[in-house]
């Protein structure tokens, strides 16, 4: 079902529900099937494919060659071989937000386990980057090239990950974190924070400028690591979004060398 001025090029293939909005484009070569929605003036460019339970909102744009909705890379949630992805997609789905940008060969996966792999809005997902099952980002993500977000990890708004960054499964990344590129990503990052080389380098000043964020501000975040693993409650505003942030952990945080590294558990789950 099309709404108006949807245009659909010679040579795409659109099974099951799919449904797309008005002005909505479907370049050459693209297979949606399963139960789709998308987006008034999404755009999803030449051979593309687009598989499952999958809503997308309004105004992104896909480039070449994307895949978007097929099952997880996960050796105990596999896809039924036989099942039919129009008839019958696979459990869960993706949701994907409005404004997005998401460059060519990038990878979304269906989720394994929860109800659903998420994307926020206004993010740009640049080339090769992959974003597997059970992920959570938030908006005004940015992942360079070659990003790699393992299983059931989550970023959380306006979020910088540099290229060829590597996250491994169940690590969260903070709020206007900045993640340098290469690095491999074993534990879960501050929000506000920069991290390099495996260190708490210091606090992401220049993308909480570029966020609207005050020099007050970054003085308030540095004055809060600065008091992170303090007994008792108190100091400034960002104090409680920085403990709570800690208190969650599950692998342990990168945390200011004053403080000392918080060590948490490893996953049990090796797999993207």
């Amino acid at each position: 079902m099309a709404g108006g001025d949807a245009r659909v090029a010679d040579g795409a293939v659109l099974r099951g529900d799919v449904r797309l909005g008005r002005g909505a484009r479907i370049g050459h070569g693209c297979i949606l099937e399963g139960d789709i929605a998308v987006g008034d003036g999404t755009r999803i460019d030449d051979y593309c494919t687009v598989r499952g339970r999958v809503e997308i909102g309004p105004g992104n744009w896909i480039y070449p060659y994307c895949t978007i909705g097929t099952g997880p890379q996960h050796s105990a949630h596999l896809e039924d071989p036989e099942a039919d992805p129009a008839e019958s997609p696979a459990r869960g789905s993706i949701t994907i937000g409005s404004g997005n940008i998401i460059r060519e060969y990038s990878t979304v996966h269906l989720p394994a386990v929860d109800e659903s792999t998420s994307i926020g809005s206004r993010c740009h997902v640049l080339s090769y980057s992959h974003i597997a099952h059970d992920c959570a980002v938030g908006d005004s993500v940015t992942m360079a090239n070659g990003t790699t977000l393992g299983g059931h990890s989550s970023v959380e708004g306006g979020a910088n990950l540099g290229f060829n960054v590597s996250v491994h499964p169940y690590c969260r990344i903070g709020a206007y974190a900045m993640v340098a590129m290469m690095m491999p990503v074993v534990k879960d990052v501050l929000p506000y924070a920069l991290v390099n080389r495996q260190r708490l380098a210091g606090v992401n000043e220049e993308g909480m400028k570029r966020a609207g964020m005050t020099a007050s501000d970054v003085a308030d975040v540095r004055a809060a690591y600065g008091r992170l693993g303090l007994q008792g409650g108190g100091g400034g505003r960002f104090d409680d979004e920085l403990r709570r942030f800690v208190k969650a952990s599950k692998r342990g945080c990168y945390m200011p060398e004053t403080v000392g590294g918080a060590e948490g558990g490893s996953s049990d789950e090796p797999e993207g």
